[in-house]
């Protein structure tokens, strides 16, 4: 049996996402939470029976289409809901709206500096670096004219790999980086990557199968404790390498 949502329980809309945004839906569904999806029309948590999906009004969905529904007068009978950033799309689209979002929605509290470092590549592994956590060598390169001057410095096979993944969706189905063997084949294909205006980072290889990926996920309160641990061991991905996980153990 479902519980019976309290009378002062807010609803709960998950923004973007997909796999995610379809666990997090039937686990407040299961709490009695009312939920809404704002998603894309061709995610798997659409067709849920654990939320009411909201249909975007140009038909395709994307974050100036999740900005203008939370902001605009067809979200105003869920204003005091709780809204969740599912994808890093959403989190950007939160991060740019905060203050309004936040005079209409409970938003999930957290540095806002910080989260789009973390969507950042680059940043990322400069942050890691200054901690001293162990980091493949990376390059970040600017132009093709670049290439030359750290030719010498190039580790083969290595990736090309986007600073931001989701800003590649639109020319990448299903993958995540660019495997390269040798110094012509990272011409040619950093060459083709400019047309795009996308920024890349190259990097070491490291190699090793699916099931050697495992991560560890926490929620950390004003003070730094964390409220839960959660651990993920991939066995599987599709495609091999660098798709979508398709069989974890958590």
């Amino acid at each position: 049996m479902k519980p019976a949502p309290h009378k002062n329980t807010p609803a709960a809309i998950v923004v973007g996402g997909d796999a995610n945004a379809l666990s997090i839906a039937r686990s407040l569904n299961k709490a009695g939470v009312p939920v809404y999806a704002l998603t894309s029309p061709n995610t798997r948590v659409r067709y849920s029976r654990k939320c009411r999906w909201v249909a975007p009004e140009d038909g395709g969905g994307g974050p100036e289409t999740w900005a203008t529904f939370l902001l605009g007068p067809r979200s105003d009978h869920l204003r005091g809901a709780v809204v969740l950033a599912c994808s890093d799309e959403a989190i950007e689209m939160i991060v740019e709206h905060r203050p309004r979002l936040a005079e209409k929605y409970i938003l999930e509290e957290g540095d806002d500096e910080l989260r789009l470092c973390l969507l950042d590549k680059l940043r990322t592994y400069e942050k890691s670096v200054e901690a001293g956590v162990p980091t493949p060598k990376y390059w970040r390169i600017w132009s093709v004219a670049d290439l030359d001057g750290i030719k010498s410095e190039l580790i083969f096979p290595l990736i090309i790999k986007p600073l931001f993944s989701h800003h590649t969706r639109r020319i990448w189905r299903n993958r995540k980086y660019l495997a390269i063997q040798n110094y012509d084949d990272l011409h040619r294909n950093f060459s083709e990557l400019q047309r795009h205006s996308i920024e890349f980072l190259l990097m070491e290889y490291v190699p090793g199968g699916d099931d050697l990926l495992c991560s560890y996920y926490t929620y950390m309160d004003e003070t730094g404790t964390p409220l839960c641990h959660f651990t993920k061991s991939v066995i599987r991905r599709h495609p091999e390498g660098m798709g979508e996980g398709c069989y974890h153990i958590t």
